[in-house]
């Protein structure tokens, strides 16, 4: 390997040997050989992204969850591979954070991340998470989860994919996650970041038509919202009537 004394010493003497065309030549190639040791560097893969999807698991249940190998092989980073070995490690994730009897928060996560257009994962985000996010906010027994879940989804690709559920679960007696559906479709209407500005007027859109239902069931995503529609000055409604 050459040291970047040595670089610069044979680039004085190739100088001095050659003008022009040859010279910047050789200070190319150089270059270009020191460049190999840079990009081995810079690809280098998490601990554990090579396991098998089972030893993945036995960490995660053992508390000690590798995230950045799980999300590595979701989104399969550094390594071209088929979908089976994504697709395996997003299901037992999945199933974990159904079965476990706490939270899941780590494993959400990670299925959060697998989907999310956000380039400093690396690799290439699933549009596929968030129907694993959807089965995790119904099915898992644990509310934290199930929150996470719901909050995860408006952070996934073309998140107006998520605006059908979340203002299902928001006028539904499912009190936890009502407030979380509602809190989550709030910041994506109006934290000017998330999403692109159309997917953010169809979520807007979207809390507009639960306000003026008014047909909700939970208490404190009533509250949420009934805040939403006194910052946008939409008309007072009979399900805000008395609230401050």
């Amino acid at each position: 390997m050459l040291t970047i004394i040595h670089r610069l010493s044979l680039i004085r003497v190739l100088v001095r040997w050659s003008k022009g065309f040859h010279a910047l030549l050789a200070v190319a190639l150089l270059n270009s050989a020191s460049g190999a040791q840079i990009s081995n560097a810079a690809t280098s893969r998490p601990a554990f992204a090579d396991s098998s999807v089972s030893a993945i698991m036995r960490l995660a249940r053992r508390g000690g969850f590798p995230a950045a190998a799980a999300i590595e092989i979701l989104r399969q980073g550094a390594q071209v591979s088929s979908q089976a070995r994504p697709r395996e490690l997003a299901d037992s994730l999945t199933g974990l954070a159904i079965g476990l009897a706490g939270g899941a928060i780590s494993a959400v996560s990670a299925i959060k991340g697998w989907g999310a257009p956000d380039p400093n994962l690396g690799g290439q985000p699933d549009a596929a998470a968030l129907g694993y996010l959807i089965r995790i906010s119904r099915d898992a027994g644990d509310r934290e989860t199930r929150a996470a879940a719901i909050r995860g989804m408006i952070f996934q690709i073309n998140p107006s994919r998520a605006l059908p559920y979340l203002s299902e679960v928001a006028a539904s007696a499912r009190v936890d996650e009502a407030l979380s559906a509602v809190v989550a479709l709030n910041r994506l209407a109006f934290s000017g970041t998330i999403g692109t500005p159309n997917e953010r007027a169809a979520a807007a859109t979207a809390l507009r038509q639960l306000y003026d239902a008014g047909a909700m069931k939970s208490g404190g995503a009533i509250s949420v919202l009934c805040d939403v529609a006194a910052s946008q000055r939409w008309p007072r409604n009979a399900m805000c009537a008395g609230r401050a």
